[in-house]
């Protein structure tokens, strides 16, 4: 053999050794099942004991479904129990990666860092695993053993740590009121101070039941509703048809919930005759409120921006629209804000805009153009119930005119109200001919109440 093929064989020897070396550091070393079949199965089981970061949870399967049995009895999450169940059955081992428990810490098999599942049907344990990291395409896992042999860590198929590692509220199915929109035939609302409600929704005609949106009529209301703004029932439907908990408020009384009684009892009667009911209580810390169904005694915790569209008093019924014109008969926008008040106008028969105040201002068309767009069915999402026109008087205000051949809008919004809405992030406004106040987010003003210095053409 030549000396230059010598030196290209020992080229290839050093790759190929150096590229074993490499997979050997990246992947942890798999042995071969001698017996070449699997030497664990849970086949069928009716029990999963699951400890997951420090808390222990039993699942049972039962004749009415899965449910967390300890430390809680509570029906189990349709989302994540039965896939757990499905996992641990068809659990397929594919080799032994070790036996020392030197590597347990490395492989997150260890006391500390494992997730604990025993699998039994009956009295019976058919399988005791401790669950590790995922590495590649499967799960490390520690058969717990009874022998006084160290335990094996296998390699088994799939992501056995994502469907594992939950604690017990996890497991818990958080559904508070469930049920398809569209058979939402009556909707009643009665608050804790004596308020009530009824609006009735049918199909539109022209539409393939069951299509929503609905079509909702004021059935009676202790506020008089001149208008329904149909935009409230339909939110109101769609949020609690599938209303899911944040978390469980497990020994917080129905007392110091505000359940007894509740401020506001949502129920919506389906077209079976069946009432989902659904308890709103006091607000409680992390932005959620608490609420609970008639159902039980369960009282759940629920995020605030769902409790904004469930909790409607009747005077939220009322129409919220602000500006009737749309953006199209939109041709001229007036901005009244002190240093920074405006007026644009568009150009005769074009999509044009100029500035005719205040003198001598250029404005940038891209930022101009989408100022009508703010008038296109403008509607607040609120009415401050508590207050009145007069309230608005003597403060700073931000008003804001659209006019066309169809005639003029105006909101006035009081700038930076404080404890007058409860915040600086919203806005008390009114819009004639309507005696409402209104709450408006401070984006719906900031939209089209814009610094000269950003209006200007550079």
């Amino acid at each position: 053999m030549t000396g230059n093929v010598r030196l290209t064989a020992s080229a290839i020897a050093f790759v190929v050794c150096a590229g074993a070396a490499v997979v050997s550091v990246r992947s942890p070393a798999l042995g071969v099942n001698p017996h070449g079949t699997a030497p664990f199965h849970a086949g069928a089981i009716d029990t999963l004991e699951i400890t997951a970061r420090g808390e222990h949870t039993t699942l049972r399967r039962r004749a009415d479904g899965i449910w967390v049995t300890a430390p809680v009895n509570f029906v189990a999450d349709p989302g994540a129990a039965p896939p757990a169940f499905e996992a641990i059955e068809k659990l397929e081992p594919n080799a032994i990666v070790t036996s020392r428990p030197q590597r347990y810490q490395e492989l997150q098999v260890d006391p500390a860092q494992g997730i604990g599942v025993r699998a039994l049907l009956g009295d019976r344990v058919k399988v005791d695993l401790v669950i590790g990291k995922k590495l590649d395409e499967g799960t490390m896992v520690r058969l717990r053993q009874t022998a006084a042999t160290a335990d094996p860590v296998w390699q088994v198929t799939g992501d056995l740590r994502v469907l594992f590692d939950k604690v017990t509220a996890e497991w818990r199915d958080r559904s508070v009121t469930a049920f398809t929109p569209a058979d939402a035939r009556e909707i009643a609302i009665d608050t804790r101070d004596g308020e009530h409600l009824v609006v009735r929704g049918e199909d539109q005609p022209g539409l393939p039941a069951p299509t929503g949106p609905r079509r909702w009529t004021l059935v009676r209301s202790s506020r008089d509703i001149p208008v329904l703004d149909e935009l409230v029932p339909n939110e109101l439907v769609k949020t609690m048809s599938d209303l899911k908990a944040s978390d469980f408020a497990d020994g917080v009384t129905a007392a110091a919930a505000g359940l007894e009684p509740p401020a506001l009892t949502v129920t919506v009667t389906l077209k079976s005759g069946e009432k989902d009911v659904l308890q709103i209580g006091n607000a409680g810390a992390n932005d959620e409120s608490f609420v609970k169904t008639t159902e039980g005694p369960q009282i759940f915790r629920v995020k605030a921006f769902n409790i904004e569209r469930l909790a409607q008093r009747p005077v939220q019924f009322r129409n919220k629209l602000l500006c009737p014109l749309s953006d199209a008969d939109i041709e001229e926008i007036s901005v009244k804000n002190g240093a920074d008040s405006f007026v644009v106008a568009r150009e005769p028969g074009t999509q044009s805009w100029r500035a005719t105040a205040p003198r001598g201002l250029r404005v940038d068309p891209s930022k101009v153009a989408p100022l009508a767009s703010a008038f296109r069915a403008w509607r607040a999402p609120h009415i401050a119930e508590d207050r009145h026109p007069a309230d608005l008087a003597g403060r700073p205000t931000i008003v804001i005119s659209g006019t066309g051949p169809k005639g003029r809008c105006t909101v006035t919004a009081v700038m930076n109200p404080g404890t007058l809405t409860g915040g600086d992030d919203a806005f008390l406004a009114i819009a004639p001919p309507s005696t409402e106040v209104y709450v408006l987010p401070r984006w719906m003003i900031d939209r089209v109440a814009l610094k000269l210095a950003e209006l200007r053409a550079q």
